[in-house]
């Protein structure tokens, strides 16, 4: 076998055990790269979110609240609201309905009006940051 198959068999096999290993040298027994950038440790977390009409007609709202494990109010994180048109034809274009900063309580919610009549996707997204893994939650909305 030659040098180079050699060095591809090697790399397979790092990949495969997650150890790292030099040509010629002694293999390390350190963290591989994928337990390093595993979210293992952080905490789970819960997006939940009702959205419908508002009391101002013609808008709809979307509101809801995001907890860790435990249950417990997740304060100050950013979520993501977009709204996304259901069927039609080609791709659909996503609007931006803006981020929000949840309350005391992990409340959050966004009030307004579709660009257009139909059916759409309302999706809340909160990306996770060091301590809490990522959430999401989606309705739909129909704007006649």
């Amino acid at each position: 076998m030659d040098r180079r198959a050699l060095a591809i068999l090697l790399l397979v096999l790092v990949g495969c055990t997650g150890r790292r290993v030099s040509l010629g040298g002694p293999v390390s027994t350190g963290p591989s790269i994928a337990s390093l950038a595993s979210p293992a440790h952080r905490t789970r977390t819960t997006l939940k979110m009702e959205v419908g009409p508002s009391v101002h007609p013609g808008s709809f709202r979307a509101a809801g609240t995001l907890t860790d494990g435990s249950g417990a109010p997740v304060v100050s994180a950013i979520v993501t609201v977009t709204l996304t048109p259901v069927g039609g034809a080609g791709r659909a274009a996503t609007f931006d309905l803006g981020t929000r900063t949840t309350d005391e309580h992990g409340g959050f919610q966004v009030t307004f009006h579709p660009p257009n009549k139909g059916t759409f996707l309302v999706v809340a997204r909160f990306a996770g940051d060091e301590q809490r893994g990522p959430a999401s939650d989606q309705g739909p909305i129909t704007a006649t």
